[in-house]
C-alpha cells in the first residue's frame, strides 16, 4: 500500500517559487491519514484472535488504499510534479503536517 502513495507524494508540487508546501502537506495528510489509521488498525488485529475482523481490515484497506489513490491524483492535477532539488522541501512540510502518519508510511 505505502509503495503506491510514498511516489505521489513525491510528484506532487510545483516548481513556482509561490508554491505553498505546507498546503499541499496538509491536503496530502488528510489523504493518508485513513490509510494510516486502518494499517494501524490491522496492526494491532494481527497481534490478537479475532480472525473475522482482521479479515475485516484486510478488506477495507484495498478500499481505503483506493480512495487515498483517487485523492492523491487529484492533489497532483492541482499541484502537478514536484522537481527533485524540491523534493526535501515537501518532505519537511509533510512530517512538519502528519508526522506520526508519515513515519508509519515510512516504516
Amino acid at each position: 500500500m505505502k509503495k503506491y502513495l510514498i511516489p505521489i507524494i513525491f510528484t506532487i508540487a510545483s516548481c513556482a517559487t509561490s508554491f505553498d508546501y505546507d498546503a499541499m502537506a496538509l491536503e496530502m495528510c488528510e489523504c493518508l491519514k485513513p490509510m494510516s489509521d486502518v494499517s494501524e488498525q490491522i496492526e494491532k488485529a494481527s497481534k490478537g484472535s479475532d480472525t473475522l475482523l482482521f479479515k475485516q481490515l484486510l478488506q477495507k484497506i484495498e478500499i481505503v488504499a483506493t480512495e487515498s489513490d483517487s485523492c492523491a491524483n487529484l492533489l497532483y492535477e492541482k499541484y502537478g510534479d514536484i522537481a527533485p532539488e524540491n523534493e526535501e522541501k515537501a518532505q519537511k512540510a509533510l512530517m512538519k503536517a502528519c508526522p506520526n502518519v508519515m513515519k508509519k508510511m515510512n516504516h
